[in-house]
């Protein structure tokens, strides 16, 4: 099991999820969905950034700066912006030293 699937199962192992640990699902969700889905995971990026502004700061905007917005980007931009987000909801969230 890696990190990502040893993390969640530990939220949803939870009775009841907050806020943030709803988000970090849908985020993974999004971060493996196969084939990966452009719009959605622009849209979670894009809510995770009005919950969390701390993750706009750290995620987008050395992006942003360069001149490109979201719609702008490659696939796999996204999809590090996506990992990113949900390193540093996991590690708020207390989950970060999970191993495989």
């Amino acid at each position: 099991m890696d990190f990502i699937s040893t993390g969640t199962e530990i939220l949803k192992q939870e009775n009841v999820l907050t806020p943030r640990q709803k988000d970090i699902i849908d985020t993974e969700k999004e971060m493996l969905k196969s084939p990966f889905d452009r719009n959605t995971a622009i849209g979670q990026v894009e809510k995770n950034c009005m919950s969390y502004p701390e993750l706009a700061l750290g995620a987008i905007m050395p992006i942003v700066i360069r001149g490109r917005s979201l719609e702008q980007m490659t696939n796999d931009n996204i999809l590090k912006i996506l990992r990113l987000q949900f390193g540093i909801l996991m590690a708020e969230e207390g989950i970060g030293n999970c191993r495989d």
